[in-house]
């Protein structure tokens, strides 16, 4: 088992001489569920760089040279896991004036002293696990001023680059063995990049990929044995051939190797294993795979031990377990790191293995055991592979798979089809749709999707598709739209019905940009105010007056950010539930497929109460319990956590867990959002086949829905609301995203909508208890006038926020 340093506030960008800046770090498990439990001391170094003067090194070969006195403050901290995070201090010191750069590298100290009772000198005991280093990114070093007193103004840096290298990014360096020393030159580590705190666990190093890697690299590992048998081998066929020859003879064709030795990792991650076994094998082609949110770093990590890699025999890739219908030929090598521990993914895993696998295959699986769940793999894998265990350390363990022959083997074939066929039957049209734009490679046909910003003739083209005029323009309802004198997209007066959607009533650029400024500055900073609630209170304390306050006194210098009065408290001090900012979907139907990651086990509280055929909706007798808040949840900066906040709900209370309303909970509702919503809901009056009376309709429950860019909303149907006869209005603002809009079962192919800032979307009659969901927000697509502007500073902190998010604003009754 390994323990990581994780920098919670990485290092900055550059760093004045003498000049102080923080750092904060805690020490974690691989999947951050579990802190490092013992007191430690840790030291802190400064590393440089230098130009390498062995015989025949490149311009490119550099030296690493560690600086004893590069730190005047901060070289020596203490962990105390009583707090779970240490905040310091750090200052260069003058003798890194000469240089243009260094690294900071925290580690554990290799021989810390403590005081007894006695007031002596004593060793401290060595931790119990192995604790891995984290090193900074490079930082680029300026002189002190001549005058200290004054400040040095730092130049801006784009905030993107700040996100992508700075605040997400450490270093882990993985010492090569000495019969690899040697082919490298003295003194050569792997270096892999993995986010410094919380972040994408595809992001993270694991357990098992540094143990694998470790013991691979090794000349004895089961690996190097298996390589060399094969040289071997080879040799002997060639030697064979060349007897041959000389006889006068033809040499067999079967004596010339014609498969390409390729190795293929699943689920690489960081691609730390893959990279050690393409430095260490480097006969061997390889290829690791995972998912798009991981090839950046991974190709980073590739590109940063090019050195190492003369041969160019590594490259990083796509690939899906779930894809039907590969078309792929077997490879020599699979690799598999930590991969089983999300037992509804093993099918499709199990699939992609046997897909890429044969009779030569040999498939080496690295595990860490987490839970009893992980066992249904080998179970299932036992019917196709031989399993090896022919390495083991604490509880992980290194497996070799070959594929089962002749009678096994044959009924392999026969599931191996069964699997497939069942796995295209259980694809409905709607989960299709979803995994259409869900895809990033290759990116999604978004002229799928239907666009009511087009002109009017080219929509109507659609015979499915039907213009209509609302009573008068949305705006002589209320002002709150936009006034005439705004210039921009809003004022609309028409909207649009779909045939094969009865109830949905779509009305394109509702707002001015004016009034869309107005609602998202009110949904960010006035609605996540308390009474009402967000994702975010389950586990953190938040004050009264909301955490948008707190990142305003950050964003505009008040305050820095690591500043215990900006920092929200978490609520609990043990761990009950581990994990998680509580739910942003709205339905219990969410599709199997959609989570990915680990659960625990959980009862429905709805099996609880018994439900009648004519019950409208969950009865209020249902047990509201509301879930415990969790002791590892990360103290992250207001500008880091407001990207976690998910929804905030308005009004009636919702109670996500049993997905019912507390109607003892009742928030006072934002005056401006009754009057927008009555005016829509007037403003439709006779344009759709299901008519409601403005004056029935009372704005009672509402929530705002916060999406990142890499967010979705898998396709669900909302059965809470005890009035379904009344509209459901939903404004949208930021980023575009597609909307798809299905039947009552998932067999109902969807229609995929380009939902675009300012657009008013409304439900009614048989659209209420539709499927629907937001599979893709689309990057690149926020309007101009919703970003940054000269003309007004004011907006440059909603602007900052919108440059990555989407936000969606519902209104019920």
């Amino acid at each position: 088992m390994y323990y990581y340093i994780r920098l919670l506030k990485n290092t900055p960008l550059e760093a004045v001489i003498q000049e102080p800046f923080k750092m904060v770090f805690t020490i974690t498990t691989d999947l951050t569920e579990k802190f490092y439990e013992s007191p430690c001391k840790l030291r802190c170094q400064t590393v440089v760089r230098t130009p390498s003067t062995v015989p025949g090194a490149t311009k490119d070969d550099t030296v690493m040279t560690i600086m004893p006195q590069g730190l005047s403050q901060g070289f020596s901290l203490d962990y105390d896991p009583k707090i779970g995070y240490c905040s310091v201090d750090l200052r260069l010191a003058p003798c890194m004036t000469i240089y243009d750069e260094c690294q900071l590298v925290l580690s554990l100290d290799p021989a810390p002293y403590s005081t007894n009772q006695n007031g002596a000198k004593v060793l401290v005991e060595p931790p119990e696990y192995e604790i891995l280093p984290a090193w900074s990114l490079p930082i680029h070093l300026k002189p002190a001023p001549l005058n200290f007193a004054k400040k040095t103004k730092h130049r801006k840096v784009n905030r993107k680059y700040l996100i992508d290298t700075r605040q997400d990014l450490v270093e882990r360096y993985f010492k090569l063995p000495a019969h690899l020393s040697g082919a490298h030159g003295p003194g050569r580590s792997l270096l892999v990049r993995e986010d410094a705190n919380e972040g994408f666990m595809a992001r993270h190093i694991w357990d098992s990929g540094v143990f694998m890697t470790k013991y691979l690299m090794l000349p004895d590992s089961w690996l190097s044995k298996y390589m060399n048998d094969k040289k071997k081998e080879a040799t002997l066929e060639a030697m064979s051939a060349v007897s041959i020859s000389e006889e006068g003879l033809t040499p067999s064709s079967s004596s010339i190797p014609t498969r390409k030795r390729v190795c293929l990792e699943l689920g690489a991650g960081t691609g730390l294993v893959g990279i050690a076994v393409a430095v260490a094998f480097p006969e061997l082609s390889v290829l690791s795979t995972d998912l798009d949110e991981a090839l950046a770093l991974m190709q980073q990590n590739v590109d940063a031990n090019l050195a190492l890699l003369p041969s160019n025999n590594m490259e990083v890739g796509f690939l899906d377990w779930a894809e039907k219908d590969r078309k792929v030929e077997p490879v020599e090598i699979l690799l598999l790191a930590d991969v089983v521990y999300n037992d509804l993914s093993h099918e499709y895993l199990l699939q992609t293995v046997l897909d890429y696998s044969d009779k030569d295959t040999k498939v080496l699986l690295g595990y860490k055991f987490r839970h009893e769940a992980e066992q249904k793999f080998f179970d299932k894998a036992k019917e196709y592979f031989d399993i090896v265990n022919v390495h083991q350390q604490d509880t992980m363990e290194l497996f070799v798979l070959t594929r089962k022959r002749k009678i096994m083997e044959r009924q392999a074939e026969r599931n191996r089809e069964m699997a497939a066929a069942k796995r295209s039957d259980t694809r409905t049209p709607f989960r299709e749709a979803e995994l259409s734009f869900l895809s990033r490679h290759p990116p999604p046909d978004y002229s799928q999707a239907l666009d009511f910003r087009k002109p009017h003739e080219e929509l109507l083209r659609n015979p499915k598709v039907k213009l209509v005029s609302l009573q008068k323009p949305l705006n002589e309802f209320c002002p709150l739209f936009g006034s005439e004198e705004d210039q921009g997209v809003g004022r609309s007066k028409y909207a649009f019905l779909h045939e094969d959607h009865p109830g949905l009533i779509y009305i394109p650029a509702g707002f001015t940009p004016a009034a869309q400024r107005t609602l998202v500055k009110a949904c960010l900073k006035d609605y996540s105010r308390h009474p009402n609630k967000s994702n975010l209170d389950t586990h953190y304390t938040v004050p009264d007056s909301g955490l948008w306050d707190l990142h305003e006194n950050v964003f505009y210098g008040k305050r820095e950010a690591d500043d215990p009065s900006v920092l929200l408290p978490r609520k609990a001090n043990t761990d009950v539930h581990a994990g998680g900012y509580g739910s942003d979907d709205d339905d219990e139907d969410e599709d199997e497929e959609s989570n990915k990651k680990p659960k625990k086990a959980k009862v429905s509280v709805r099996t609880l109460v018994p439900i009648m055929d004519d019950t409208p909706t969950v009865p209020d007798n249902v047990p509201k319990t509301d879930p415990e808040p969790s002791a590892h949840v990360p103290i992250l900066p207001p500008g880091q956590l407001v990207r976690k906040m998910r929804w905030i709900t308005l009004g009636y209370q919702y109670h996500w867990p049993s997905k019912t309303y507390h109607f003892d909970q009742n928030a006072p509702f934002p005056p401006e959002l009754c009057v927008l919503s009555k005016a829509v809901v007037e403003a439709i009056h006779g344009v759709g086949p299901y008519p409601y009376a403005a004056q029935d309709f009372v704005a009672e429950a509402g929530v705002v829905n916060y999406y990142q860019l890499k967010d979705r909303l898998m396709g669900h149907v909302d059965r809470s609301e005890l009035n379904k006869d009344a509209p459901l209005v939903s404004f949208s603002f930021g980023h575009s995203c597609i909307y798809l809009l299905g039947g009552a079962t998932r067999e109902k192919p969807p229609t995929p909508v380009l939902l675009q800032s300012g657009d008013i979307l409304v439900m009614t009659g048989p659209c209420r208890s539709a499927f629907h969901g937001v599979p893709r927000i689309i990057e690149g697509t926020l309007p101009s006038y919703l970003q940054q502007s000269q003309e007004d500073r004011e907006w440059d902190i909603y602007a900052e926020y919108l440059a990555e998010a989407r936000i969606n604003l519902n209104i019920r009754q």
